[in-house]
């Protein structure tokens, strides 16, 4: 009975004051003021104290185990990936840590002494190498945190919890940057096609671009097709959370936001 008394107060003691989404709402303004995360707004604050809650940590420990990108992304720092992974039972030896490769062996469960690399080579060839960024600053860095990434998501994906590194964000975004910069192939159309359009020069409505009012509210609910300067501020803070909106709508909601404060400012 003793020890159970103990792990609810030691759960009451990590869990921040949360009982309801006011009281989301009003850390995460708080948070984003702190300047602990950088560039942080109130909604993405929310997020952070959601999660804290959630997962029973302090903000100390969001910080030892996460960082916040300025895009809104969370990330894993690959040291902490890398401590996750030793805490679970694998091990690491560093046998090269330069400029232009960073290798190591890595054992964790049946898979014993298994050499994982990166190199500056490669990361030429996947186009990571640009002026002002972390590969140029500090390039060891680079490779080594590759290197933790690429042997623990190998070996042991438990300790990754399904969340990326900040290094492998930023060169997910140069990977889709460049993917979106390639070529388009054009559609082939069939004669039968061709013949259609030659007859009538009208536009056909299925392939036509939709258009989204994103001053709209499109969650089905009270404010569904409501105007975001017309809901309540809280509401707008907790719609910023919400995933699966498009950026017009998110661009929509954070410039309601900045009149209503320009406004009561």
């Amino acid at each position: 009975m003793a020890k159970i008394i103990e792990t609810e107060q030691t759960i009451k003691k990590n869990q921040l004051p949360i009982r309801g989404a006011n009281d989301l709402i009003s850390l995460g303004s708080c948070i984003a003021n702190s300047g602990m995360f950088g560039n942080c707004l109130p909604a993405r604050g929310a997020v952070v104290a959601a999660i804290c809650y959630q997962e029973n940590m302090s903000l100390l420990d969001f910080l030892r185990w996460y960082h916040l990108t300025n895009d809104g992304k969370i990330t894993m720092r690959a040291d902490r990936m890398m401590a996750e992974y030793q805490r679970l039972g694998g091990t690491i030896v560093w046998k090269e840590t330069s400029e232009e490769k960073a290798e190591a062996v890595c054992s964790y469960a049946e898979n014993k002494n298994v050499t994982v690399s990166y190199t500056i080579d490669e990361a030429k060839k996947a186009g990571y190498i640009r002026d002002k960024s972390n590969w140029t600053k500090d390039p060891a860095s680079q490779l080594r945190a590759r290197v933790i990434t690429r042997a623990v998501r190998m070996l042991c994906p438990a300790a990754t919890a399904g969340v990326y590194t900040p290094e492998e964000m930023a060169d997910n975004a140069i990977d889709m940057e460049m993917q979106i910069q390639q070529p388009q192939e054009q559609e082939i159309m069939r004669p039968a096609e061709l013949a259609a359009q030659d007859q009538s020069n009208m536009p056909d409505p299925w392939t036509q671009n939709k258009t989204t009012n994103f001053e709209l509210c499109p969650v089905e609910g009270i404010y569904f097709k409501k105007r975001w300067d017309a809901m309540p501020t809280e509401h707008l803070h907790l719609a910023l959370t919400i995933a699966n909106l498009e950026n017009g709508h998110y661009e929509a909601i954070n410039k309601a936001i900045a009149e209503r404060e320009r406004n009561h400012g």
